[in-house]
This record gives C-alpha cells, sequence and structure tokens, in this order.
C-alpha cells in the first residue's frame, strides 16, 4: 500500500469484521426518500401519491443552483409525500415509497466510455441530470464544482480516495 509521508494513521479496529464477506443488504418494504438528501435547496417532487415508479426513476428534479436530482431507490408505489424526521433531526420532506415485490431489483448495464467520447458539457449534465453528489457531509451536488467561468480551463481532476471514516465497519 502507498501512502503519504506524515499525517495520521489511527489504529483502524476492524477486527470485528475483516473477515466477514460482503452480503447483499435486502430491499426495505418502505424507502423514506428525503428531498433534502443533499446542501441546497431540497429538491421538488415530480411524483404524486399513488404514482408507480421503478427504480431508477427521477422522483424529484433540483430546485435550485445548488441542488439535485433524486431518483427511486426502489420500484414501488408513492404512499405518501410528507414531513418525517432526518438523521440531524430535523423534519424534512420525504417521498415515501411501498415497494412492489412482483417487480425484482433493476439489472443495471454499465456504459463504457473513453474520456474522449465525452466533453465538459455532456460531462457536467450527466453529473446533474443524474444527481451525483460527494459522499462528505455536505452532501455538495458535484455538477456545480464543475461549472467553470467562461475564461477558465479545467485542466486537472483530483480525486480524494482517501478512507474518511477510519473507525467504520459495522
Amino acid at each position: 500500500m502507498q501512502t503519504f509521508k506524515g499525517g495520521v494513521h489511527p489504529p483502524e479496529y476492524k477486527e470485528s469484521t475483516q473477515d466477514l464477506a460482503i452480503e447483499d443488504c435486502p430491499l426495505p418494504e418502505i424507502a423514506y426518500v428525503s428531498l433534502g438528501q443533499h446542501l441546497g435547496k431540497p429538491a421538488k417532487p415530480i411524483v404524486q401519491v399513488g404514482d408507480s415508479v421503478e427504480e431508477g426513476q427521477m422522483i424529484a428534479e433540483a430546485d435550485g443552483f445548488i441542488s439535485a436530482n433524486i431518483h427511486a431507490p426502489i420500484s414501488g408505489t408513492v404512499k405518501k409525500i410528507a414531513k418525517a424526521p432526518q438523521v440531524a433531526g430535523t423534519n424534512v420532506d420525504t417521498i415515501i415509497i411501498e415497494r412492489n415485490k412482483d417487480i425484482p431489483p433493476k439489472e443495471w448495464t454499465k456504459k463504457k466510455l473513453k474520456p474522449t467520447d465525452i466533453n465538459l458539457e455532456t460531462f457536467i449534465n450527466t453529473l446533474k441530470t443524474k444527481g451525483i453528489v460527494g459522499l462528505g457531509g455536505a452532501v455538495f451536488p458535484t455538477h456545480v464544482k464543475f461549472m467553470l467561468k467562461p475564461d477558465q480551463k479545467l485542466h486537472t481532476i483530483m480525486i480524494n480516495a482517501c478512507e474518511c471514516e477510519p473507525y467504520l465497519n459495522v
């Protein structure tokens, strides 16, 4: 493993899970999909109570510059759109979906692209359409980070692949 000079290297304490196999998590019977799961203005629902939704379908659209589209995590029926508690302890507008057990999980296929197959505008639009956000605490919409002023040029993308939760293991 490559490392960097200096920094903090805490003990990992992964003994309780290091030899366990990765397991599939069962799909929930009910999914609570917060419309405020990113930094910025909450997304605006584009589905209504009673609508059938398919896994991966956009169910809420970005409602501002710093906002992100949200997609259904399961296939099912929208049972309610109401305030529900979020991890931070606040009540946030939430789309509640009851899973349709007759629809199997979606089979996703990867699209193989070369860097020369896509330009910056298409890249930004894809990030925005798919609702890609950062995985840090702010959950900042990623497409905004790539929106340059006309006189700016993007020449380097830096990816931080360091583990931000060294003690997380269960």
